[in-house]
């Protein structure tokens, strides 16, 4: 996985998503977002995603690179 510079922090980027969906960070949170670091590079990333816990769960499992 390549080493990217974050734009924001995760928290700005977990509020800034709850806003643009129109509901509280806490009620992403009750919904199982989570917010984990994202390198695809695409024009206009941030540097964040927000994930299922299932996913974030594969995601920081070393045994499992393929799920980040």
């Amino acid at each position: 996985m390549r080493t990217m510079t974050r734009k924001i922090t995760a928290e700005q980027f977990e509020r800034e998503y709850a806003e643009r969906g129109s509901m509280t960070v806490e009620r992403l949170r009750e919904l199982g977002r989570v917010v984990r670091p994202c390198d695809c590079e695409e024009e206009g990333c941030e540097g964040w995603r927000s994930v299922s816990q299932e996913h974030a769960a594969e995601i920081d499992d070393p045994a499992k690179p393929w799920a980040r």
